[in-house]
């Protein structure tokens, strides 16, 4: 087991995580007040394709900084 995700939506927003092996472990399309948590194998590969409509991503409860792989709304980023 890795450690666990947690996203809170404030938006609707598709995303998508995959672990180690590929594995979608996460993934679909989330409503506003949705709130998911999930785990695999890290590292975790993770698209999230609206981010203003997250209203949070943690890992292991700290805060992942979605800002920085935001590109036009969508992030792409690998979390070790």
């Amino acid at each position: 087991g890795g450690g666990e995700l947690r996203i809170r939506f404030a938006a609707e927003t598709w995303y998508e995580i995959r672990d180690r092996s590929g594995k979608v472990v996460l993934g679909g399309t989330a409503r506003a007040g949705e709130d998911l948590s999930g785990g695999g194998t890290p590292p975790y590969k993770v698209v999230i394709g609206n981010v203003k409509g997250v209203e949070s991503l943690t890992r292991n409860g700290t805060p992942v900084d979605l800002a920085a792989s935001n590109r036009n709304n969508v992030a792409r980023l690998t979390l070790p």
